[in-house]
Protein backbone atom coordinates (compact mmCIF):
# COMPACT_ATOMS: atom_id res chain seq x y z
CA UNK A 1 0.00 0.00 0.00
CA UNK A 2 1.22 3.24 -0.96
CA UNK A 3 0.91 6.03 1.47
CA UNK A 4 0.78 10.01 -0.26
CA UNK A 5 0.39 13.02 1.30
CA UNK A 6 -0.80 16.02 -0.43
CA UNK A 7 -1.42 19.55 0.44
CA UNK A 8 -3.34 21.68 -2.28
CA UNK A 9 -5.83 20.71 -4.60
CA UNK A 10 -4.71 18.65 -7.68
CA UNK A 11 -4.48 20.94 -11.17
CA UNK A 12 -4.80 18.17 -13.60
CA UNK A 13 -4.21 18.95 -17.53
CA UNK A 14 -6.64 18.59 -20.44
CA UNK A 15 -8.58 15.69 -21.14
CA UNK A 16 -9.20 13.79 -24.41
CA UNK A 17 -11.70 10.89 -25.04
CA UNK A 18 -10.72 7.37 -25.54
CA UNK A 19 -12.84 4.33 -27.24
CA UNK A 20 -10.25 1.37 -27.23
CA UNK A 21 -10.39 -1.10 -24.06
CA UNK A 22 -7.07 -1.94 -22.46
CA UNK A 23 -5.44 -5.66 -22.61
CA UNK A 24 -5.66 -7.14 -19.61
CA UNK A 25 -2.25 -8.14 -18.28
CA UNK A 26 -0.88 -11.19 -16.10
CA UNK A 27 -2.31 -12.31 -12.65
CA UNK A 28 -1.89 -9.44 -10.02
CA UNK A 29 -1.53 -6.68 -13.14
CA UNK A 30 -3.44 -3.60 -12.48
CA UNK A 31 -4.49 -1.41 -15.65
CA UNK A 32 -6.13 1.40 -16.01
CA UNK A 33 -9.62 0.53 -17.05
CA UNK A 34 -11.47 2.48 -20.32
CA UNK A 35 -14.69 1.07 -19.56
CA UNK A 36 -16.40 0.47 -16.55
CA UNK A 37 -16.91 -3.56 -16.11
CA UNK A 38 -20.07 -4.80 -16.13
CA UNK A 39 -22.28 -4.27 -12.69
CA UNK A 40 -19.51 -1.45 -11.82
CA UNK A 41 -20.44 2.05 -11.21
CA UNK A 42 -18.02 4.75 -11.09
CA UNK A 43 -18.23 7.09 -8.07
CA UNK A 44 -16.07 10.16 -7.82
CA UNK A 45 -16.70 13.75 -5.87
CA UNK A 46 -19.96 15.20 -7.39
CA UNK A 47 -18.35 18.90 -8.55
CA UNK A 48 -20.79 21.62 -9.03
CA UNK A 49 -20.73 23.01 -12.72
CA UNK A 50 -21.09 27.06 -13.73
CA UNK A 51 -21.98 29.05 -15.93
CA UNK A 52 -18.98 31.40 -17.37
CA UNK A 53 -18.92 35.15 -18.26
CA UNK A 54 -18.48 34.61 -21.97
CA UNK A 55 -19.41 31.12 -22.99
CA UNK A 56 -18.88 32.01 -26.78
CA UNK A 57 -15.19 32.85 -25.95
CA UNK A 58 -14.67 29.36 -24.65
CA UNK A 59 -15.88 27.83 -27.78
CA UNK A 60 -19.33 27.07 -26.53
CA UNK A 61 -22.79 27.38 -28.17
CA UNK A 62 -25.39 28.07 -25.57
CA UNK A 63 -25.23 31.39 -23.67
CA UNK A 64 -26.27 29.69 -20.44
CA UNK A 65 -23.91 26.43 -21.11
CA UNK A 66 -22.43 25.14 -17.78
CA UNK A 67 -18.40 24.36 -17.37
CA UNK A 68 -16.39 22.49 -14.80
CA UNK A 69 -14.07 24.93 -12.27
CA UNK A 70 -10.65 25.71 -13.41
CA UNK A 71 -8.68 23.57 -11.32
CA UNK A 72 -11.26 20.65 -11.81
CA UNK A 73 -10.44 17.41 -12.60
CA UNK A 74 -11.78 17.36 -16.08
CA UNK A 75 -12.41 20.16 -18.22
CA UNK A 76 -15.73 19.75 -19.42
CA UNK A 77 -18.90 21.63 -20.70
CA UNK A 78 -22.89 20.99 -21.26
CA UNK A 79 -24.02 22.57 -23.93
CA UNK A 80 -26.38 22.33 -26.88
CA UNK A 81 -26.18 22.45 -30.73
CA UNK A 82 -28.52 25.35 -30.88
CA UNK A 83 -27.59 28.74 -29.20
CA UNK A 84 -31.17 29.27 -28.77
CA UNK A 85 -32.13 26.11 -27.23
CA UNK A 86 -33.37 26.03 -23.81
CA UNK A 87 -31.37 22.53 -22.53
CA UNK A 88 -28.43 21.62 -22.68
CA UNK A 89 -28.06 18.51 -24.26
CA UNK A 90 -24.51 17.29 -24.92
CA UNK A 91 -21.78 17.22 -22.76
CA UNK A 92 -18.23 18.75 -24.20
CA UNK A 93 -14.40 17.37 -23.28
CA UNK A 94 -11.71 19.70 -23.88
CA UNK A 95 -9.09 18.43 -25.70
CA UNK A 96 -5.56 17.77 -24.66
CA UNK A 97 -3.68 21.24 -23.88
CA UNK A 98 -6.45 23.35 -24.36
CA UNK A 99 -8.37 25.42 -21.61
CA UNK A 100 -11.64 25.94 -23.98
CA UNK A 101 -13.62 23.65 -26.01
CA UNK A 102 -12.52 24.55 -29.24
CA UNK A 103 -11.84 20.79 -31.29
CA UNK A 104 -13.79 19.26 -28.51
CA UNK A 105 -15.33 16.08 -27.94
CA UNK A 106 -18.96 15.98 -28.25
CA UNK A 107 -21.14 13.50 -27.07
CA UNK A 108 -25.17 13.33 -26.68
CA UNK A 109 -26.38 12.94 -23.29
CA UNK A 110 -29.59 10.78 -22.68
CA UNK A 111 -33.03 12.47 -21.53
CA UNK A 112 -35.05 11.64 -18.97
CA UNK A 113 -38.28 13.54 -16.60
CA UNK A 114 -38.10 13.50 -13.17
CA UNK A 115 -40.93 14.88 -10.85
CA UNK A 116 -40.12 16.56 -7.56
CA UNK A 117 -42.90 17.04 -5.87
CA UNK A 118 -45.36 19.31 -7.93
CA UNK A 119 -42.50 19.80 -10.18
CA UNK A 120 -41.31 18.52 -13.50
CA UNK A 121 -37.68 18.53 -14.61
CA UNK A 122 -35.84 17.63 -17.58
CA UNK A 123 -32.69 15.54 -16.91
CA UNK A 124 -29.89 15.20 -19.13
CA UNK A 125 -27.29 12.48 -18.14
CA UNK A 126 -23.82 11.63 -19.22
CA UNK A 127 -23.09 8.21 -18.40
CA UNK A 128 -19.68 6.99 -17.64
CA UNK A 129 -17.54 7.84 -20.99
CA UNK A 130 -13.82 7.50 -21.29
CA UNK A 131 -11.35 10.33 -21.36
CA UNK A 132 -7.86 10.56 -20.84
CA UNK A 133 -6.03 12.93 -18.77
CA UNK A 134 -2.49 14.36 -18.65
CA UNK A 135 -0.50 14.95 -15.38
CA UNK A 136 3.07 15.26 -15.40
CA UNK A 137 3.57 14.26 -19.31
CA UNK A 138 1.65 11.08 -18.38
CA UNK A 139 -1.70 10.11 -19.50
CA UNK A 140 -4.30 8.62 -17.42
CA UNK A 141 -7.53 7.03 -18.19
CA UNK A 142 -10.48 8.04 -16.41
CA UNK A 143 -14.30 7.76 -16.66
CA UNK A 144 -16.30 11.21 -16.25
CA UNK A 145 -20.16 11.31 -15.97
CA UNK A 146 -22.59 13.85 -14.76
CA UNK A 147 -26.10 15.60 -15.25
CA UNK A 148 -27.61 18.54 -15.81
CA UNK A 149 -31.23 19.67 -14.76
CA UNK A 150 -32.88 22.44 -16.77
CA UNK A 151 -36.10 24.06 -15.55
CA UNK A 152 -37.84 27.42 -16.16
CA UNK A 153 -35.87 28.93 -13.93
CA UNK A 154 -32.30 27.61 -14.35
CA UNK A 155 -30.10 24.72 -15.47
CA UNK A 156 -27.60 22.98 -12.69
CA UNK A 157 -24.90 20.39 -13.63
CA UNK A 158 -22.98 18.36 -11.72
CA UNK A 159 -19.89 15.94 -12.83
CA UNK A 160 -17.78 13.25 -11.48
CA UNK A 161 -14.70 11.74 -12.81
CA UNK A 162 -12.95 8.57 -11.54
CA UNK A 163 -9.99 6.28 -12.31
CA UNK A 164 -10.46 2.53 -11.68
CA UNK A 165 -7.76 -0.17 -12.05
CA UNK A 166 -9.03 -3.87 -13.41
CA UNK A 167 -6.76 -6.70 -12.22
CA UNK A 168 -6.92 -10.89 -11.51
CA UNK A 169 -5.44 -11.82 -8.46
CA UNK A 170 -4.57 -14.74 -6.68
CA UNK A 171 -6.16 -15.46 -2.89
CA UNK A 172 -4.63 -18.64 -2.14
CA UNK A 173 -5.70 -21.08 -4.73
CA UNK A 174 -8.55 -19.02 -6.13
CA UNK A 175 -8.00 -16.16 -9.16
CA UNK A 176 -10.86 -13.32 -8.92
CA UNK A 177 -10.94 -10.00 -10.66
CA UNK A 178 -10.42 -7.27 -8.29
CA UNK A 179 -11.72 -3.40 -9.36
CA UNK A 180 -9.79 -0.58 -7.26
CA UNK A 181 -11.45 2.37 -7.08
CA UNK A 182 -9.47 6.02 -6.73
CA UNK A 183 -12.19 6.91 -4.14
CA UNK A 184 -9.66 9.26 -2.73
CA UNK A 185 -9.26 10.97 -6.26
CA UNK A 186 -5.27 11.00 -6.00
CA UNK A 187 -5.14 9.53 -9.78
CA UNK A 188 -2.57 6.90 -7.90
CA UNK A 189 -4.58 3.57 -7.69
CA UNK A 190 -4.06 1.62 -4.70
CA UNK A 191 -2.60 4.51 -2.51
CA UNK A 192 -4.21 6.30 1.17
CA UNK A 193 -4.70 9.86 0.51
CA UNK A 194 -3.47 11.60 4.06
CA UNK A 195 -6.15 14.79 4.51
CA UNK A 196 -5.64 17.64 6.79
CA UNK A 197 -7.89 19.19 8.38
CA UNK A 198 -6.63 21.96 10.85
CA UNK A 199 -4.64 20.26 13.06
CA UNK A 200 -5.88 17.10 12.62
CA UNK A 201 -5.56 14.56 10.03
CA UNK A 202 -7.22 11.30 8.65
CA UNK A 203 -6.37 8.54 6.01
CA UNK A 204 -8.92 8.30 3.12
CA UNK A 205 -7.74 5.28 1.10
CA UNK A 206 -8.99 3.74 -2.06
CA UNK A 207 -11.77 0.61 -2.36
CA UNK A 208 -11.54 -2.49 -4.13
CA UNK A 209 -14.56 -4.76 -4.77
CA UNK A 210 -14.21 -8.41 -5.95
CA UNK A 211 -15.88 -10.56 -8.43
CA UNK A 212 -18.08 -13.34 -7.57
CA UNK A 213 -16.50 -17.07 -8.39
CA UNK A 214 -17.91 -16.81 -11.77
CA UNK A 215 -16.53 -13.20 -12.63
CA UNK A 216 -19.66 -11.35 -12.35
CA UNK A 217 -19.57 -8.03 -10.02
CA UNK A 218 -22.84 -7.82 -7.62
CA UNK A 219 -25.16 -5.21 -7.51
CA UNK A 220 -25.43 -4.97 -3.97
CA UNK A 221 -21.77 -3.95 -2.63
CA UNK A 222 -22.20 -4.46 1.05
CA UNK A 223 -19.75 -7.43 1.56
CA UNK A 224 -18.11 -7.25 -1.51
CA UNK A 225 -16.46 -3.90 -1.64
CA UNK A 226 -14.35 -2.36 1.14
CA UNK A 227 -11.26 0.48 1.56
CA UNK A 228 -8.19 -0.81 0.79
CA UNK A 229 -7.01 -0.73 4.71
CA UNK A 230 -9.56 -3.21 5.47
CA UNK A 231 -10.11 -7.08 4.85
CA UNK A 232 -12.33 -9.06 2.63
CA UNK A 233 -13.59 -12.76 3.35
CA UNK A 234 -12.70 -14.55 -0.26
CA UNK A 235 -13.81 -18.13 -0.51
CA UNK A 236 -13.63 -18.71 3.18
CA UNK A 237 -10.68 -16.86 4.29
CA UNK A 238 -9.97 -12.96 4.89
CA UNK A 239 -7.05 -11.39 2.84
CA UNK A 240 -5.93 -7.97 2.30
CA UNK A 241 -4.82 -6.58 -0.27
CA UNK A 242 -1.60 -4.46 -1.38
CA UNK A 243 -0.77 -2.47 -4.46
CA UNK A 244 2.67 -1.14 -5.38
CA UNK A 245 3.64 -0.11 -8.86
CA UNK A 246 0.94 -1.41 -10.16
CA UNK A 247 1.22 -5.20 -9.04
CA UNK A 248 -1.34 -6.15 -6.77
CA UNK A 249 -1.18 -9.27 -3.95
CA UNK A 250 -3.24 -10.68 -2.12
CA UNK A 251 -2.03 -11.55 1.44
CA UNK A 252 -3.48 -14.00 4.61
CA UNK A 253 -4.67 -11.57 7.39
CA UNK A 254 -2.73 -12.33 10.19
CA UNK A 255 -3.72 -13.14 13.63
CA UNK A 256 -5.59 -16.49 15.13
CA UNK A 257 -8.69 -17.11 14.18
CA UNK A 258 -12.09 -18.26 15.94
CA UNK A 259 -15.50 -19.64 14.55
CA UNK A 260 -18.47 -18.05 14.59
CA UNK A 261 -22.15 -19.65 14.29
CA UNK A 262 -25.19 -17.84 13.46
CA UNK A 263 -28.79 -19.94 13.52
CA UNK A 264 -30.22 -18.62 10.23
CA UNK A 265 -30.62 -19.94 7.09
CA UNK A 266 -29.20 -16.52 4.97
CA UNK A 267 -27.49 -13.47 6.53
CA UNK A 268 -25.56 -10.36 6.48
CA UNK A 269 -22.78 -9.52 9.30
CA UNK A 270 -20.81 -6.40 10.11
CA UNK A 271 -18.11 -6.38 12.54
CA UNK A 272 -16.06 -3.00 13.90
CA UNK A 273 -13.47 -2.27 16.59
CA UNK A 274 -10.52 0.16 16.22
CA UNK A 275 -8.49 -2.19 13.91
CA UNK A 276 -11.28 -3.14 10.83
CA UNK A 277 -14.30 -3.67 10.11
CA UNK A 278 -15.30 -7.20 8.68
CA UNK A 279 -18.18 -7.49 6.65
CA UNK A 280 -19.25 -10.83 5.24
CA UNK A 281 -22.15 -12.87 5.28
CA UNK A 282 -23.57 -16.76 4.92
CA UNK A 283 -25.82 -19.50 6.30
CA UNK A 284 -25.91 -22.06 8.73
CA UNK A 285 -22.24 -23.58 8.51
CA UNK A 286 -19.52 -22.14 10.70
CA UNK A 287 -17.63 -19.24 9.90
CA UNK A 288 -14.04 -18.34 10.88
CA UNK A 289 -13.15 -14.98 12.25
CA UNK A 290 -10.42 -12.93 13.32
CA UNK A 291 -10.17 -13.44 17.16
CA UNK A 292 -11.44 -10.19 19.09
CA UNK A 293 -14.23 -7.95 20.33
CA UNK A 294 -16.49 -6.21 17.81
CA UNK A 295 -19.54 -4.15 17.80
CA UNK A 296 -21.80 -5.67 15.68
CA UNK A 297 -24.88 -5.19 12.83
CA UNK A 298 -26.48 -8.70 11.65
CA UNK A 299 -29.49 -8.68 8.80
CA UNK A 300 -31.04 -12.19 9.44
CA UNK A 301 -33.56 -13.35 6.15
CA UNK A 302 -36.36 -15.56 6.82
CA UNK A 303 -35.64 -17.44 3.50
CA UNK A 304 -32.26 -18.90 2.48
CA UNK A 305 -32.31 -17.16 -0.87
CA UNK A 306 -32.31 -13.75 0.19
CA UNK A 307 -32.06 -12.36 -3.29
CA UNK A 308 -34.10 -14.78 -5.38
CA UNK A 309 -37.92 -14.95 -5.58
CA UNK A 310 -40.42 -14.92 -2.83
CA UNK A 311 -40.79 -12.42 0.55
CA UNK A 312 -37.75 -11.46 1.91
CA UNK A 313 -39.12 -10.74 5.41
CA UNK A 314 -35.73 -10.27 7.31
CA UNK A 315 -34.72 -8.92 10.75
CA UNK A 316 -31.63 -5.79 11.33
CA UNK A 317 -30.07 -6.21 15.05
CA UNK A 318 -27.55 -2.98 15.90
CA UNK A 319 -25.66 -1.85 18.77
CA UNK A 320 -25.01 -5.11 20.32
CA UNK A 321 -21.34 -7.01 20.82
CA UNK A 322 -19.42 -10.17 20.71
CA UNK A 323 -16.26 -11.66 21.81
CA UNK A 324 -14.50 -13.58 18.94
CA UNK A 325 -12.14 -16.48 20.92
CA UNK A 326 -9.42 -17.73 18.94
CA UNK A 327 -9.49 -21.29 18.93
CA UNK A 328 -13.29 -21.49 20.03
CA UNK A 329 -16.84 -21.56 18.56
CA UNK A 330 -19.09 -18.64 19.17
CA UNK A 331 -22.79 -19.47 18.80
CA UNK A 332 -25.16 -16.86 18.29
CA UNK A 333 -28.06 -19.38 18.24
CA UNK A 334 -30.71 -16.79 19.86
CA UNK A 335 -30.47 -13.91 17.92
CA UNK A 336 -33.57 -12.41 16.67
CA UNK A 337 -35.14 -15.69 17.45
CA UNK A 338 -38.58 -15.40 20.17
CA UNK A 339 -39.51 -11.67 20.26
CA UNK A 340 -40.85 -10.56 23.22
CA UNK A 341 -42.64 -7.27 23.42
CA UNK A 342 -43.47 -4.77 26.53
CA UNK A 343 -45.59 -2.45 26.88
CA UNK A 344 -45.08 0.80 29.41
CA UNK A 345 -47.15 3.57 30.46
CA UNK A 346 -46.40 6.71 32.20
CA UNK A 347 -48.49 9.23 33.59
CA UNK A 348 -47.45 12.75 33.85
CA UNK A 349 -49.53 16.13 34.43
CA UNK A 350 -52.82 14.12 33.48
CA UNK A 351 -51.71 12.45 30.25
CA UNK A 352 -50.53 9.22 29.21
CA UNK A 353 -47.55 7.91 27.12
CA UNK A 354 -47.35 4.59 25.74
CA UNK A 355 -43.81 2.71 24.42
CA UNK A 356 -43.26 -0.35 23.59
CA UNK A 357 -39.36 -2.31 23.79
CA UNK A 358 -38.66 -5.91 21.94
CA UNK A 359 -35.91 -8.48 22.49
CA UNK A 360 -35.13 -11.40 21.33
CA UNK A 361 -33.53 -14.73 23.19
CA UNK A 362 -30.10 -12.93 23.42
CA UNK A 363 -31.25 -9.56 24.81
CA UNK A 364 -30.74 -7.29 21.75
CA UNK A 365 -33.26 -4.28 22.05
CA UNK A 366 -32.75 -2.58 18.72
CA UNK A 367 -34.93 -4.62 16.72
CA UNK A 368 -35.95 -3.82 13.20
CA UNK A 369 -38.41 -5.51 11.32
CA UNK A 370 -39.08 -5.64 7.38
CA UNK A 371 -41.77 -6.98 5.44
CA UNK A 372 -41.34 -8.52 1.71
CA UNK A 373 -41.85 -4.74 0.11
CA UNK A 374 -38.37 -3.78 1.95
CA UNK A 375 -40.12 -1.55 4.22
CA UNK A 376 -40.69 -1.66 8.13
CA UNK A 377 -43.87 -3.29 9.57
CA UNK A 378 -46.35 -1.07 10.80
CA UNK A 379 -45.69 0.28 14.14
CA UNK A 380 -48.58 -1.66 16.44
CA UNK A 381 -51.29 0.34 17.93
CA UNK A 382 -52.71 0.34 21.28
CA UNK A 383 -56.03 0.10 22.42
CA UNK A 384 -57.40 1.16 25.80
CA UNK A 385 -60.99 -0.20 27.03
CA UNK A 386 -63.17 0.15 29.46
CA UNK A 387 -64.93 -2.11 32.43
CA UNK A 388 -67.11 -3.40 29.52
CA UNK A 389 -64.88 -4.12 27.10
CA UNK A 390 -65.56 -0.92 24.88
CA UNK A 391 -62.70 0.35 23.77
CA UNK A 392 -62.34 4.14 24.51
CA UNK A 393 -59.36 5.15 23.04
CA UNK A 394 -56.38 4.09 20.67
CA UNK A 395 -52.94 5.57 21.17
CA UNK A 396 -51.22 4.75 17.46
CA UNK A 397 -47.19 4.38 17.57
CA UNK A 398 -44.42 6.00 15.83
CA UNK A 399 -41.02 4.42 15.70
CA UNK A 400 -38.53 6.42 17.19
Amino acid sequence: MVTAQWSSPILLGAVIALSAGIAAGGVGDLTYARTAPPGVSIGGPREAMVTPPKPAALGLTNPKALVTADDALVKMAFDSEDASSKVLDVARIAAPGKRDFTGAVTVKMSKRQVKRGTVTQTVYTLPPHPAELVRDGKRIPVLVSGECQTSKARSRGHFSAQAIGVADVRFGEHIRKVVIHDANSTLVLGDVFTAKAGAMSYESPDTWRIATAKGGFLADTRTSSVSLSQPMRVAGKWYTLTVRKMKVTASPLPGRLGVLTIDAPRWECWLFNKKMTLAFDDGAKPVEVPAGTYSMVFILYESADATGPGPKVYGRIEDESVTITAGKTTALSSLGKNLTVTISATIAKGKVQFSVAQRDAAGSRKIEIYGADGKRVPPPQIEVVDKAGKVIYIAKLAYG
